[in-house]
């Protein structure tokens, strides 16, 4: 697995940002607390999904690095929250597992990373279903995955399989309740505030990323493609047919 600048520069690459910038980032999260800490030289820790997850949100809406460990914190800790949520009828093993009540988003980002070099994950889809059963290049093989964050409302979503997961800042949560206008309403309104005077300047950068960002992540961190253990499992379903 890399370590952190490595990390940097496999995210960087695949967000399509300049490496210096990402590096930039990485280590002003390290030193705030955000990414992993540790030695130096061989002793230097490998880096996380969690990692990953970080430097994904930061580059995804950070438009200067020195901020970068404040959007780390806030976007990251994201809350799921059920109104802005809509799961599937028939939802998958892995969706009830990740997205579980008061998960947050980068956890939830990281957790899409592991599923992207598991091949326990790989073994539930079906490689003919992803590409429409025709062929296609490797890197068009994809499961519905993508990730939106709305910057200047504190907002995120995520898109995995056919269900879609919203992300609010545990201050604002108790404004979905806007009709009542209780006393938990106009306190949160006024902790809102706080927050979103940080973010109400618009942040020039890419807000919203699909499937191939995460799996050339997921393929640098774990050092292997989704695609190959895509293959392997529908090779392991080929000899389980062929013995029955």
């Amino acid at each position: 697995m890399p370590n952190l600048v490595e990390l940097a520069d496999i995210v960087a690459d695949a967000l399509e940002l300049p490496r210096k910038s990402a590096q930039w980032m990485a280590r002003l999260g390290r030193d705030a607390g955000c990414l992993s800490t540790g030695g130096r030289g061989r002793h230097v820790p490998k880096a996380t999904s969690q990692d990953a997850a970080n430097l994904i949100i930061a580059m995804m809406v950070c438009s200067k690095a020195a901020r970068a460990p404040e959007y780390m914190q806030d976007f990251g800790d994201l809350l799921l929250f059920p109104e802005f949520t809509t799961r599937p009828e028939q939802e998958g093993e892995f969706a009830r597992r990740l997205f579980v009540p008061k998960a947050n988003f980068r956890g939830c980002i990281a957790g899409i990373i592991d599923l992207l070099g598991s091949i326990e994950y790989a073994r539930t889809l079906d490689i003919d279903e992803l590409i429409g059963g025709d062929f296609a290049p490797a890197d068009s093989i994809v499961p519905p995955i993508d990730l939106t964050i709305q910057d200047t409302t504190l907002r995120a979503d995520i898109t995995f399989e056919k269900g879609t997961y919203g992300f609010q800042h545990a201050d604002l949560a108790d404004l979905a309740d806007w009709k009542a206008a209780g006393p938990v309403f106009w306190s949160a309104l006024g902790a809102s505030s706080a927050v979103m005077t940080r973010y109400k300047t618009a942040v020039k950068s890419r807000r919203r990323i699909e499937c191939d960002v995460l799996l050339k992540v997921a393929a640098g961190l774990h050092g292997h493609s989704f695609v190959d253990l895509l293959v392997k499992a529908g090779g392991e379903k080929v000899l389980k047919r062929d013995a029955l």
